[in-house]
């Protein structure tokens, strides 16, 4: 079978995952990879048997005095959507004429659900990782509710753009004839935001990629939060809850991130200086970095706020690390019933008394590092998950590729 896979991903675990099933899948069907992000990561993340055909679409560049004046951005981004949309028609036209079996779709950085969905007339699956939450979710209180003039201005001038956005999003998804969620948690989000019943395909963990180290790490004792530098990814709270800790368990903290919104890099330094807690931040580390990162870590934070599915918990407990992670969303699907990690509610005295807890006990820690090793291995291998979802795609190509969310 002839499947072509299309994605616009920065680098990072929605990346990774896309990447393994483009590797694994091309043991058995002829796999071309489609894209209009420029990453320069994507041959050595696949296979030689995947063939990748890349039409870089990248932003508007404004220069950074420019980027203050809404109106300015607000039409770049509109003029971005534009040359999506005609890159993602080049690729739907050229998948038809080569005689692909199947479109393979995975999330665009732009747009969530990608527009080729709804312009190529193939059988269609999209791997949704999560709805569009900035679009459908409620800002975080607080934290994204506390707007000065000029961002609540700018707001209103975006609502045009973000209503764009939202229905390119709906069209797209509501355009696949199956749609397979990450988790049970984002299925039910799928369910809620666009009334489409998915699949579920969990993510996995490359163990080659992700082991514990054979030498000690040149840098550790530190406490270590991965993820993006925007609210959702709760970076603010692991911040809050080391500043609750007392003084001779105050560990560092360092944060992992591939990309930043909102200038949220400069105000969680603003706060560690105010919580006096260090703070150190690194970007764009690559497998071999990150999992340096995770090796060096006394405890790997997961403050993520509802995360859809928890890839990073995985990926410290499979480099033997352990974990503390908030009782939301994913985490308490991927982390049930293991003993190298903790579950903890959102509320900063339990949180921060846990943490303690871990860290006046180094041989503990040791213990849950190996309970998760042994656990990520038994249960989330990536092959494994892969797996998975090829059995979805075989199941769905053997029932002709019908659209089988509408019901019978």
């Amino acid at each position: 079978m002839k499947i072509a896979i299309f994605h616009h991903t920065p680098f990072g675990g929605a990346f990774r995952h896309m990447a393994k099933v483009a590797k694994y899948l091309a043991k058995r069907h002829q796999v071309t990879i489609f894209t209009t992000y420029d990453e320069p990561n994507l041959p050595q993340a696949t296979s030689p048997e995947v063939k990748t055909i890349s039409i870089p679409t990248t932003p508007i560049k404004i220069p950074r005095p420019l980027k203050r004046l809404p109106l300015l951005s607000n039409l770049a981004s509109l003029i971005d959507l534009v040359r999506y949309r005609r890159s993602e028609k080049r690729i739907a036209r050229t998948v038809e004429k080569e005689g692909f079996n199947l479109l393979l779709a995975f999330p665009h950085w732009g747009t969530q659900a990608p527009q080729v969905l709804s312009l190529c007339n193939l059988p269609k699956i999209y791997y949704c990782q999560e709805p569009h939450r900035r679009l459908y979710e409620a800002p975080l209180y607080g934290l994204e509710t506390s707007l000065s003039f000029k961002k609540r201005l700018s707001k209103i001038i975006n609502f045009p753009y973000n209503l764009i956005r939202k229905h390119l999003d709906y069209k797209g998804l509501t355009s696949a004839d199956l749609v397979v969620a990450n988790s049970y948690h984002t299925a039910e989000g799928v369910i809620k935001t666009y009334g489409i019943f998915p699949r579920v395909a969990s993510l996995g963990v490359d163990f080659s990629a992700f082991a514990p180290p054979k030498k000690p790490p040149k840098e550790n004792g530190y406490l270590l939060s991965v993820g993006a530098l925007t609210a959702q990814k709760g970076h603010w709270f692991a911040l809050e809850a080391i500043a609750a800790l007392p003084k001779e368990l105050k560990f560092p903290l360092h944060i992992v991130a591939n990309l930043e919104l909102e200038r949220w890099g400069e105000r969680l330094r603003k706060m560690a200086q105010k919580l006096d807690v260090k703070l150190v931040i690194r970007m764009n580390l690559n497998d071999r970095q990150l999992c340096d990162a995770y090796a060096g870590a006394e405890v790997v934070l997961c403050c993520q706020v509802v995360e859809p599915f928890g890839l990073i918990p995985l990926e410290a407990l499979a480099v033997g690390r352990p974990v503390l992670a908030v009782r939301e969303g994913g985490f308490r699907e991927t982390l049930k019933d293991c003993k190298g990690a903790l579950l903890a509610d959102r509320h900063l005295p339990t949180f921060s008394k846990e943490l303690a807890k871990l860290l006046k006990d180094p041989r503990r820690r040791v213990q849950m590092g190996e309970h998760g090793r042994r656990f990520v291995e038994r249960h989330w291998g990536w092959e494994r998950s892969v797996a998975h979802l090829e059995t979805i795609i075989d199941e769905f190509m053997s029932e002709g590729g019908r659209e089988s969310w509408k019901g019978s």
